[in-house]
């Protein structure tokens, strides 16, 4: 099955970010995120480490396993 690629840069605002108009509405897609590295924190690697499974399913979870090496 051919997909359509698209790269772009956006800002998130309230962990949210805008599609690109050429993603049409209601097509599964699929995201991968990349960010600048912030200072970390004690405080801020809690909050970083508590929101990496936001969304998620258990199906996402256990196709990605963490390691553990």
């Amino acid at each position: 099955m051919k997909k359509d690629t698209i790269e772009f840069a956006t800002v998130a605002e309230y962990h949210s970010i805008r599609m690109p108009d050429g993603v049409p509405s209601g097509v599964p897609v699929r995201v991968v995120l990349m960010w600048e590295p912030v200072a970390a924190t004690a405080d801020r690697l809690k909050d970083l480490f508590a929101s990496l499974t936001e969304g998620l399913t258990d199906a996402d979870l256990t196709r990605f396993p963490l390691r553990t090496d």
